[in-house]
């Protein structure tokens, strides 16, 4: 991974039989914060487009609109 954020630094985190593991602060910070998007796509693909095309403008299309539409029901839902 290249960051522009973080620099190099390692830290310690949870220890596993015994043996403490050491991971860059990056990947620390990615875990904690990927979580809203892992569930995004999670419920994204319970309910795909049948919108199959060749052309790329329109599966950005259909896919940034299908992002749209989760976004709005969440909100709303919230």
């Amino acid at each position: 991974m290249i960051s522009t954020l973080h620099t190099a630094e390692v830290t310690e985190t949870s220890k596993r039989m015994g043996m403490a593991k050491k991971r860059p602060k990056y990947i620390i910070d990615y875990d904690t914060h990927i979580h809203g998007v892992d569930i995004a796509d999670h419920y994204l693909a319970y309910y795909p487009f049948i919108h199959k095309t060749v052309k790329w403008p329109k599966k950005v299309f259909f896919c940034l609109l299908q992002c749209c539409l989760f976004n709005s029901c969440y909100l709303f839902k919230e």
